[in-house]
C-alpha cells in the first residue's frame, strides 16, 4: 500500500476523530514503555486500534495494525497477542474486570504471562471445576507469579498426571510470499521518504513488490 493510498483509507475511519485517535496512540506508546506495570492499559488501547483501525492515524505511517505494533511500538506480535487475550480471559473470569481497572487504573492486576499460563492449562481440568477454581483464586486474588503457580498445577495434576508441561509459546510464522510482501512494503514506504537513495532504486523496488503481489494473488 502506498502512502496516498494509506492517506485514501484513513479517511474511511469514521468512528473517531483523528485527534481521539491520535490520543489513544500516544497513550499506548507512553503504556508500552510502562509495560510491566500497565499491560492490561497497553491491552485496552491495542483492543480499540484493531477494532477500530486507529493504526491508520499513525505517524509515521503504516500498512496494517501488525505493522504498527512491531514499527510504531516496537512490541513483539506474540506478545501483543498474549496481551489480548489475557485481558478477554480475564474479563471472561471476572466480569468487570475491564471497567474495574479503568475506573481505578491503580489497582494490582495479575501478570498477563500468569493468566495466558492459567488460560492454557485450563482444558486439563475440565472434570474438576473445584481444582481449577482454586488456581484461578490464587491469580486472580492472591497475584501469584508463573513459578508458583506452575507448582501448584503440577501438585494438583499429581498423581493423575505424572508431570505437567506448559504448552510452548507461539513460534514465529514461517515465512510465505504474503509475509515477505508485507515486509517488502515497509521497507518501500522508508525508502520513499530517504531523499539519498537513488530514484532507481526506488523504481526497483516499487517492480519488486509488484511482481511478487501479482504472484500473491
Amino acid at each position: 500500500m502506498k502512502i496516498e493510498e494509506a492517506k485514501v483509507a484513513a479517511s474511511t475511519v469514521e468512528k473517531v476523530s483523528p485527534t481521539e485517535a491520535k490520543f489513544i496512540l500516544d497513550d499506548t506508546m507512553r503504556a508500552v514503555k510502562a509495560m510491566k506495570a500497565s499491560w492490561l492499559h497497553v491491552a485496552i488501547n491495542l483492543k480499540k486500534i484493531r477494532n477500530d483501525e486507529l493504526w491508520r492515524f499513525a505517524k509515521p505511517q503504516v500498512v496494517s495494525y501488525d505493522s504498527y505494533v512491531l514499527d510504531v511500538l516496537k512490541l513483539n506480535k506474540y506478545v501483543a497477542a498474549r496481551m489480548l487475550r489475557a485481558m478477554e480471559y480475564s474479563e471472561e473470569k471476572r466480569p468487570g474486570f475491564v471497567e474495574d481497572f479503568e475506573s481505578n487504573p491503580g489497582r494490582d492486576v495479575p501478570s498477563f504471562d500468569v493468566v495466558d499460563q492459567l488460560r492454557r492449562v485450563e482444558d486439563r481440568f475440565v472434570d474438576r471445576p473445584s481444582d481449577f477454581g482454586d488456581l484461578e483464586k490464587s491469580v486472580f486474588d492472591e497475584g501469584v507469579g508463573r513459578t508458583i503457580l506452575k507448582r501448584r498445577i503440577e501438585e494438583k495434576l499429581t498423581p493423575a498426571v505424572s508431570s505437567y508441561e506448559e504448552e510452548p509459546e507461539e513460534k514465529e510464522e514461517p515465512d510465505s510470499p504474503e509475509k515477505v510482501l508485507s515486509d517488502l512494503k515497509v521497507i518501500e514506504r522508508r525508502m520513499f521518504k530517504l531523499k539519498e537513495i537513488p530514484e532507481e532504486a526506488r523504481e526497483k523496488m516499487y517492480e519488486l513488490v509488484s511482481i511478487i503481489a501479482q504472484h500473491s494473488d
